[in-house]
């Protein structure tokens, strides 16, 4: 995991982009994970780097979805339809929809790589990580080209400064 600097929760969509590259970083050692288990077999360092996995999904970052169903995604779709904005519409509801999925994906992973990380387990399910990295590198592409594009006009400072505080917030009583 990164030595990152905390996001800066007064630029709420930098602060996404960011848990965006954390998240792709994440996806980037897990699928590398993967290919030592192949060769190296779970040895000491495939254990560390599974809890570490489990710790950014399960961590600070596992905020970003309520960041975005509870907080950004409402205020984009008022402003979506404000704006008669149909396919923005269409983009979040789908968006929220493939949160749901990416759970359903990771739920047996996380279980698996818990078991790795304990050294109960030297295995990963191969296509179970394929899909899960599909899923999150699509899923964060449409938010990253189409989501937050829109939400940089569509927001005034106003509501970013909300935004921002609610994610702060999230943090604080997590």
């Amino acid at each position: 995991m990164s030595d990152r600097p905390a996001p800066d929760f007064s630029r709420p969509l930098e602060a996404m982009r960011a848990s965006h590259e954390c998240l792709l970083a994440g996806l980037d050692e897990l699928e590398d994970l993967v290919s030592r288990l192949s060769l190296e077999g779970a040895d000491a360092q495939a254990r560390k780097t599974a809890a570490a996995v489990m710790a950014r999904f399960d961590g600070k970052e596992a905020m970003h979805e309520p960041d975005e169903d509870v907080d950004l995604f409402p205020l984009l779709h008022e402003s979506a339809v404000r704006l008669g904005r149909g396919e923005l519409l269409t983009a979040l509801r789908e968006l929220e929809l493939e949160h749901a999925v990416m759970r359903d994906v990771y739920a047996p992973l996380r279980e698996q790589l818990a078991a790795l990380a304990e050294g109960r387990s030297a295995r990963l399910d191969v296509e179970r990580v394929a899909r899960f990295a599909w899923l999150c590198r699509r899923h964060i592409g449409t938010e990253a080209s189409v989501i937050l594009p829109f939400a940089g006009e569509a927001l005034d400072e106003a509501a970013r400064q909300r935004l921002g505080e609610q994610m702060a917030k999230r943090r604080r009583t997590a």
